[in-house]
């Protein structure tokens, strides 16, 4: 995946769409948490259960992890400069990332 982040420009541009992706999505969260009664579990459930809500959170999660894989990658470039740890430093980021993204999407749509 980090094959096609080679370019230094492509990385920036891939950062600040996904960072605007994650502010728009926080401003969202925060405009519902001061318009939508969510004192219930019921009201907090229905919210969650609306596809719309579900799309562009599912949306979110993919660009964070995404993002997430991207910063470890580029830490590693940068602090980890024996090859093998790097490897490893990386893996670890990307298995953290998918992972929050099977769970988090799992418990979104089960």
């Amino acid at each position: 995946m980090m094959n096609t982040f080679k370019s230094g420009s492509k990385q920036w541009m891939f950062q600040r769409l996904s960072n605007a992706c994650i502010v728009a999505y926080s401003l969202l969260l925060v405009c519902l948490l001061l318009t939508v009664d969510l004192s219930s579990f019921t009201a907090v459930s229905n919210l969650f259960q609306s596809t719309w809500f579900r799309v562009i959170t599912s949306l979110c999660v993919v660009f964070f992890a995404f993002n997430s894989a991207l910063a470890g990658w580029q830490i590693a470039g940068d602090y980890v400069k024996q090859k093998s740890l790097n490897k490893l430093f990386n893996m670890i980021c990307m298995t953290a990332s998918a992972a929050s993204v099977v769970i988090i999407l799992a418990t979104l749509w089960g």
